[in-house]
């Protein structure tokens, strides 16, 4: 199978932030074909797995995952993060008073930090929700030249929706515009469908549509529109519903799903950056 960056392709460093979003679309590919072996490699920190956990609403059980696996050593997160994972349907650490320790921010600002593009193995479906004071019918226009949209909706984000779409969302001033921002109206989500020409270009696509309209700033910029497989298929649970979702991966991806598993292994077993050999 073609990946959307062949350059990226071999055994080259892949960063924290996508090695996590690997870790996601694993486990829910894997989750709906029951295709090969879960993902078992041990991720560095305990917050990895319970974000994937959290980003669908899917224990830790469920998804073969174990937080405590985890590299880190630090045992207060690998508790907390495994009991909050272990909740049907998984917890967020907002719910604790007080942390014990700080690695939960160490761990967000890590997956807040910028990446050099990797090649995510081909998608289709995906989802944008265009973000409240834009203007969701230019926003369908510039997408339908790239994406069939096979549905729409409008809806009213609670901070519990937030959250899941930013579950590294933390700091209380970082969260707090989050929530005022994206509650303050009603967003439109589309479903999509890329073209064959877009595969792999989603990125690309969403950057386009910014410009088009005006960039604003990280957080007013028209669109939410994910960039990788797993965080894909997340936003489609989570925004055009799970029945939905399953209706459409197994129309539209099903196929492939093998196909993506053996990249995600491959993505999984390339070094970490932030661990030099030797």
């Amino acid at each position: 199978m073609s990946h959307a960056n062949d350059r990226n392709t071999g055994p080259v460093p892949i960063c924290h932030r996508d090695r996590t979003k690997t870790l996601l679309a694993a486990a829910i590919e894997h989750h709906l074909t029951d295709q090969g072996q879960p993902p078992d490699r041990p991720m560095e920190a305990p917050w990895d797995v319970w974000w994937a956990c959290y980003r669908v609403q899917r224990t830790a059980a469920e998804f073969s995952l174990d937080p405590r696996r985890a590299k880190a050593r630090c045992e207060v997160c690998a508790t907390d993060a495994g009991r909050l994972a272990s909740c049907a349907p998984p917890e967020h650490p907002d719910r604790m008073v007080k942390r014990r320790c700080s690695c939960l921010l160490t761990w967000a600002r890590s997956m807040r930090q910028p990446a050099t593009d990797i090649a995510w193995p081909a998608w289709r479906l995906t989802v944008a929700m265009v973000k409240p004071g834009s203007d969701p019918i230019a926003v369908r226009e510039l997408l339908a030249e790239s994406h069939t949209v096979l549905a729409d909706t409008q809806q009213s984000l609670a901070p519990a929706d937030v959250r899941r779409l930013y579950p590294d969302a933390y700091g209380r001033a970082y969260v707090a515009r989050r929530d005022d921002y994206l509650t303050s109206a009603p967003v439109t989500v589309f479903v999509l469908l890329a073209s064959p020409w877009a595969v792999g270009k989603a990125k690309d696509i969403k950057l386009g549509v910014r410009r088009h309209l005006g960039d604003g700033d990280v957080l007013r910029n028209h669109l939410h529109m994910p960039d990788s497989p797993g965080d894909a298929f997340a936003d489609l649970d989570h925004l055009a519903g799970t029945e939905t979702f399953i209706r459409l991966y197994e129309r539209y991806e099903r196929d492939r799903a093998a196909d993506r598993l053996a990249r995600y292994r491959a993505l999984l077993e390339q070094p970490d950056p932030r661990h030099r050999p030797g």
